[in-house]
Parts: C-alpha cells; structure tokens; sequence
C-alpha cells in the first residue's frame, strides 16, 4: 500500500490546489491503484489476522463487506481512468470518487495511526 499512498500525494496535491492539475501525473497514480486494486484483496487470506497489522478485524469477519469497498474503489478507479479528465473541474468528481473510496475502506478496514 506504500505504492498507493506514494501515488494518491500527488493527485491529493492536485485536489487541494497545492500543485497544477496534470492528467498525466493523474493517470499514472490511477493506473498504479488499478494494479494494486486487482491483488490487494489476496493479501488478507484467512488466518493472516495475527501479528503485526493495521487491518481491523472486520477485513476477516466482514470479508464481503471489505472485499465490495475494494470493488468499490476499482471501480471509482476505473470510471477516472474512463473519464480521463482534462481539467481539475472535470477531473474533482471523477478522482473525489477515488478517494471517498479509499476513506470508505479505511474507516471500516484500517487502524488508523495515532499521531
């Protein structure tokens, strides 16, 4: 997941206006989320909740639920890349989809670090 966070900074960056909108850094970390999407799931086989993990237990007792938000960012991953936006404004709803995604999943399926 480090590849996805390293990935998600620059479109974020792109989203609060702290850098220029670019479809091409934009597609690239899009592209990087849909290789991660299709494995990420078969990192979390039964029996791999002990030990060292910032999952919440719900990634193995709520296993459909986990497995239909990942569906659920492939899928807002895959209407971005569709969309190929050409613009922030255009690009705003289509890429805020993404990220809604992933705070969706992190909110059920992740412990969040305590800074």
């Amino acid at each position: 997941m480090e590849k996805v966070l390293d990935a998600a900074k620059p479109v974020g960056a792109m989203l609060k206006g702290e850098s220029e909108y670019d479809w091409a850094t934009a597609e690239k970390s899009l592209k990087t989320f849909e290789k991660v999407a299709g494995k990420f799931g078969g990192l979390f086989p039964e029996g791999s909740d002990t030990g060292d993990t910032k999952a919440t237990p719900a990634v193995w007792t709520d296993r459909e639920g986990f497995d239909e938000a990942l569906q659920d960012w492939a899928d807002a991953t895959a209407a971005a890349l569709d969309a190929a936006p050409a613009t922030l404004e255009e690009g705003k709803p289509v890429l805020g989809a993404v990220f809604a995604a992933c705070k969706n999943c992190h909110d059920t399926y992740r412990i969040e670090d305590e800074d």
